[in-house]
This record gives structure tokens, sequence and C-alpha cells, in this order.
């Protein structure tokens, strides 16, 4: 066997061995978003229950709140439009702002919810036309969880000064719209009411809420903008990935034949 035919064989056998480990990878990433989907297609689908009822439902389970993740619920407070939140983003090719108002629905305690999405500039809080709905409303949505980093690292910073975001960090939400006078509860879902060490502030609690459409009929913001079925490509990505690998190896392999006819 010639230098040149180990040195082949040699980068073959890394090559091979890298081009499996990512097939893996998809393997156990499909298998994540599998998860996620089922766990979607759970929560999402059962009636709307109270927060109370969810915080109780995940008690002892593994991921706490996480498993609550699309759960549907259903609660009352008032909005306080005065600390409106705007997430730039697109729906159904249109590019625009989903506005995020915290609810109080419970003295001193608050949830954002995501209003909906509303297409153009940036709509301020008191822009003519835009529902501001006063006293107390109903809510009736999906829980989300929010993300402790940037999605990519192509991804804005958020700007907590204009109250502009780019990714759903809910320290960076509560420090938007609150500043410093309110504290991000713990995401201890027995702990979740607990206003320990926060005396004098006011309490924002871990997750957010998509409200859920009813009848849009032309009006802003759009609600039920939940994506419920992401899309599961890491089978495909996953078969690409062992392909090569084989096909590497079958080249590979009629290398080594013909090197052996020749000597």
């Amino acid at each position: 066997m010639t230098k040149n035919t180990v040195s082949v064989l040699v980068m073959a056998s890394i090559m091979v061995l890298v081009l499996v480990s990512l097939g893996v990878w998809q393997w156990k990433r499909m298998a994540w978003k599998e998860g996620i989907l089922a766990q979607i297609e759970q929560n999402g689908q059962a009636e709307p229950i109270g927060l109370s009822a969810v915080i109780e439902k995940v008690k002892g389970a593994i991921g706490g709140l996480n498993k609550a993740e699309y759960s549907h619920v259903r609660l009352t407070g008032e909005y306080d439009h005065s600390r409106q939140l705007y997430f730039f983003g697109q729906q159904k090719g249109r590019v625009g702002w989903f506005l995020y108002t915290p609810l109080e629905y419970k003295t001193g305690f608050f949830v954002f919810v995501n209003r909906g999405f509303f297409p153009g500039n940036r709509p301020e809080a008191s822009a003519k036309g835009l529902p501001l709905p006063n006293g107390k409303v109903e809510v009736v949505g999906l829980l989300r969880m929010g993300l402790e980093k940037k999605p990519s690292r192509f991804t804005p910073k958020n700007n907590t000064e204009k109250k502009e975001y780019f990714w759903r960090s809910l320290r960076d939400m509560t420090l938007g719209s609150f500043g410093g006078k309110a504290v991000l509860s713990s995401i201890n879902s027995s702990s979740i009411h607990s206003r320990e060490g926060s005396t004098g502030y006011q309490v924002v609690l871990p997750f957010s809420i998509d409200l859920e459409r009813k009848d849009h009929a032309g009006k802003w913001p759009m609600a039920g903008t939940t994506i419920l079925k992401p899309a599961n490509s890491h089978f495909t990505y996953m078969m690409t990935w062992f392909s090569f690998a084989i096909t590497l190896l079958i080249i590979t392999g009629l290398y080594l034949a013909g090197q052996g006819r020749k000597e």
C-alpha cells in the first residue's frame, strides 16, 4: 500500500466519521422536534385552563414550566398600554411588528401578552385606529417560554430604550417595559407567585401568552399568529449526511480496488 493510498484512506475515514456524526446529530434533532410537535398538539388543543392550573399541572415534572409550553390558558386582567413593546417580524410575507402588552392579572403581577401583528411601520400605543382594550379583559391564548440567548449571531440586539425587540428575551422585555421597577419571577413553578425579595417591585411572570385569533375581519393587530406546525426537515438532513457517508465509502472502496489492481 503506497503512501498516497494510506493518506486517502485516512482522510476518507475522517470524513466518513464527520458525516456520520452529522447524521446522528440530525437524528437527535428530529427526535427533539417530534417531541415539540407532540407537546404542541397535546397542550394547544386542550380546553383553556387558568395559570394556576397550568403551574399545578407541571409541578415536579422534568423541565418544570417548559413542559407547559403551548398550553391553552385563560385569564383576566387589565392591559397597561403605556408599557407596550414592539417585536420586529413578518407574517404571511408582510413586514411589521408584533405588539406585546403587559397584562396585570393579579395585583402587582404581570404577564406579557402578544396581542398580534401590525404590518408596516411601528405603531405607537396611542396610534389612531389601534384598539386599546381598557378595563377587565379576558385573554385566551398559548403559553410561550422566553429564550435565554439569541437564536443566531445574526439576530440584532434588543433595544430596550426604544422598546424594539428582535428575539423573545423576557429579561430584556421586563427591563424595557418596567425599567428597574420590576423583577422576573423564578422559573421554579413552586415559587412563581413568590414576592420574596421583590418588595416594592412589580413581578413579571417567566413566560408570555400568544393571544388566539377570534375574528380578524381586517382589524389590526392580527392575533393567532403562533406557528403550530414548525417545519421538521431533520429526517431529510439526516438521510443527506448518511448518503454522503455511504457515497464516500463506495468511492473510497472503488479507489482502493483500482490501486490494488495496479499493484
